[in-house]
């Protein structure tokens, strides 16, 4: 489980890390959604990954957690990200991350993990997720809290994690299967579609939450803020 016991806000400042996604204001929306009386993020800001290298990392604890965006690419496109992270994740307290998409895929790179070519691109398609047994961690019944099984989700993305690789400090909390060719044929995989840090509050969704394909997105990052907010 991931632990939270060191982090302890009433409403959050998000930073959003913004990888040149046309997906990323549509996250900000989401995020924004919850400020005021629904009384879960204070602020949100974004910073483009293009600034990232000019940056002092240190900056990031004038916040309460940072979001990964959505992106073209792959983790090693983007270094600064990975120089962020060693700062969010080896600081001087535990910063709450979440990545979405690119950002799952950047987790997993962070932690030594292993990403695939899928062999069907997931672009703009809905699929089925299924959260994994709550017995492997209590992390995935907080954050897919009040959801009916299966969940809907939409994925943008062709890239995703090796589950045949595990990864020492991290969890697989939800998969889709996902059909292996475009006919639909049938060779099926199991595809990641959420993770979690087995202590951090590092969490990262393959799916977009923000993707009108994803009906019950916004209970999902509702339930991550309650997670991170106490």
């Amino acid at each position: 489980m991931c632990l939270l016991s060191s982090f302890n806000t009433v409403a959050a400042k998000i930073l959003i890390i913004d990888h040149n996604d046309s997906f990323t204001y549509n996250l900000v929306g989401l995020f924004e959604s919850f400020a005021g009386k629904k009384g879960r993020v204070a602020s949100v800001d974004v910073w483009s990954v293009d600034d990232l290298p000019a940056i002092d990392v240190s900056l990031i604890w004038q916040f309460d957690a940072v979001v990964l965006s959505p992106g073209p690419g792959l983790p090693e496109d983007y270094p600064a990200v990975s120089e962020l992270l060693k700062e969010c994740l080896e600081g001087y307290r535990n910063m709450p991350v979440l990545g979405i998409c690119l950002g799952l895929q950047s987790l997993v790179a962070y932690y030594g993990g292993v990403l695939y070519n899928l062999p069907v691109i997931q672009h703009g398609r809905q699929v089925n997720m299924w959260v994994q047994d709550v017995g492997i961690s209590s992390s995935a019944s907080l954050l897919f809290a009040g959801l009916k099984l299966p969940v809907k989700v939409g994925l943008y993305h062709s890239w995703g994690m090796d589950n045949k690789v595990p990864v020492k400090d991290l969890e697989v909390l939800a998969t889709a299967t996902i059909a292996e060719s475009a006919s639909g044929g049938k060779g099926t995989n199991a595809v990641v579609m959420a993770i979690g840090h087995k202590h951090l509050p590092v969490y990262g969704l393959q799916f977009h939450p923000e993707s009108y394909m994803t009906p019950e997105g916004d209970r999902i990052i509702r339930n991550w803020l309650d997670m991170i907010t106490v």
